[in-house]
């Protein structure tokens, strides 16, 4: 197998179309990545004081068997 120097690959093209090749999530979807990986920096992540306030942390509430199917189907 041949291994390729991908810093020459990446050194002599443009960044513009890997950029756009990138981006393969619906809008949908990234706004709501966008959302929980702010939401996860804020609160794991070293950001100012002003953003780690935004965050509340709160609790999961416990699902019976009964309602579990419906409970895992509105999270997603």
């Amino acid at each position: 197998m041949q291994q390729h120097d991908w810093s020459s690959i990446f050194r002599s093209s443009h960044v513009t179309p890997l950029l756009r090749s990138l981006h393969w999530l619906s809008v949908a979807a990234c706004i709501r990545f966008k959302t929980l990986l702010l939401a996860y920096k804020s609160k794991n992540g070293p950001v100012p004081s002003y953003m780690r306030s935004m965050v509340k942390a709160r609790s999961v509430p416990q699902v019976d068997d009964k309602h579990r199917d419906y409970f895992l189907s509105w999270l997603q």
